[in-house]
């Protein structure tokens, strides 16, 4: 594949080029991939973010823990059912 370069004038219909399109090339991203892309764009951000704030990377037990998040979230499997269920059993762990 290889790229055209060229300089349209939106004020001259004639500038603007003829010709025909290849479908295949042109829409060859599959949604796994834009998945893929997101989760690179979402951790190249974070990175980004973090250095500009001084702050630190998460360590692994908390990019697990982030992992697993997500996970629940797009199976919607989630261990609680409302917020308030959520900080209970924070409270409760932080009691232990």
């Amino acid at each position: 594949m290889s790229t055209t370069r060229i300089t349209i004038d939106p004020e001259d219909p004639e500038s603007l080029p003829e010709g025909r399109v290849d479908h295949a090339v042109l829409d060859g991203t599959t949604e796994a991939d834009l998945v893929s892309q997101q989760r690179e764009d979402d951790a190249e951000a974070m990175r980004d973010s973090a250095r500009s704030a001084g702050l630190k990377v998460p360590n692994a037990e908390t990019r697990r823990a982030m992992a697993e998040c997500e996970e629940m979230m797009r199976q919607g499997t989630a261990r609680f059912a409302s917020a308030e269920e959520l900080f209970a059993e924070l409270e409760r762990a932080d009691d232990q």
